[in-house]
């Protein structure tokens, strides 16, 4: 059993999620419009969840082959994100801001549990070099591999 959360870790934890929220955040602001068909796919799929069309994308097919555009259901996305974003999108609309959004809150909940699964397994010196990886590596905040060089 690991000794209680000393004030020195809340403040070094914080201080790691305010560092991981500015990163994150600039770079929402900074990439207003994603790259890929990730988010555009997973944006379209919560817009047909909420007009009861079901887990379904024209988005990736058309990428390739404007031929495959009659909608058809996804099999190569896991259904949470769509889920999310279109409890999301029912309350706020849907906009690319609203996605963004959502990205940056489970980003900064992912670097909790990151810190909260190391600090039980490890201790609080690894949980904190563990929550600082999470908050400052580029691939999980979700600059692209070509803007960071």
């Amino acid at each position: 059993m690991n000794p209680p959360v000393s004030l020195r870790q809340v403040f070094l934890l914080l201080a790691i999620l305010c560092a991981g929220s500015a990163l994150r955040i600039w770079v929402a602001a900074h990439n207003p419009i994603p790259m890929g068909d990730g988010v555009a796919s997973e944006m379209e799929m919560a817009g047909n969840i909420l007009e009861g069309k079901g887990f379904s994308t024209v988005r990736k097919w058309t990428l390739y082959d404007e031929s495959m555009a009659p909608m058809r259901p996804e099999g190569n996305r896991q259904p949470a994100m769509s889920v999310i974003l279109s409890g999301v999108f029912a309350v706020f609309g849907t906009s690319f801001a609203a996605a963004q959004a959502v990205a940056v809150a489970l980003g900064l909940v992912c670097i909790v549990c990151a810190w909260l699964l190391a600090r039980r397994l490890f201790g609080p010196a690894p949980a904190a070099l563990a929550a600082a990886w999470f908050a400052l590596d580029p691939s999980s905040y979700g600059t692209p591999r070509s803007r960071t060089r």
